[in-house]
């Protein structure tokens, strides 16, 4: 997949994007951005939940919840990480604050986004992990024997 001129991810339905989260009034406003990208996405609850779905759906990007049913972001990072192809991780947070996102990029994950969303900041920060994966994802799903001789 080629970017767009401006540098945000090319409409492209195959971009799978996983969201942790229990917040169902902020899922409509990702429902609306990633409708106008043609990104699909799948919603689920839990951090548990999360990270079944991983091998599965294969998503390109994972957006998280600072507060899950079954604990927070630090776990969904730890969980997440431990995946054979990670994918970026992004937090959410009511609370975006320098020291929220300075933990948040220490311990692992892609980036920070502040609810309420601002579509432009969600298509930007999206677009930045999806661009990151494309690489990773590509050399995780080829065979190590073509790897090796690359």
């Amino acid at each position: 997949m080629k970017h767009s001129e401006n540098g945000n991810p090319p409409r492209a339905a195959g971009v799978n994007v996983l969201i942790i989260s229990s917040a169902d009034r902020h899922l409509a406003d990702l429902q609306s951005v990633f409708r106008s990208c043609e990104w699909k996405m799948r919603c689920v609850p839990r951090v548990r939940d999360g990270v079944s779905a991983l091998p599965s759906m294969a998503p390109v990007v994972v957006i998280c919840d600072d507060q899950l049913e079954d604990g927070d972001w630090r776990l969904a990072v730890n969980a997440i990480a431990k995946a054979e192809c990670p994918p970026p991780l992004i937090v959410t947070s009511r609370i975006a604050d320098n020291h929220m996102w300075a933990e948040v990029l220490n311990l692992g994950a892609w980036d920070l986004l502040a609810k309420p969303y601002v579509p432009s900041e969600v298509i930007y920060v999206v677009g930045s992990a999806w661009r990151r994966a494309l690489l990773p994802l590509t050399a995780c799903r080829r065979p190590m024997s073509e790897l090796e001789a690359a």
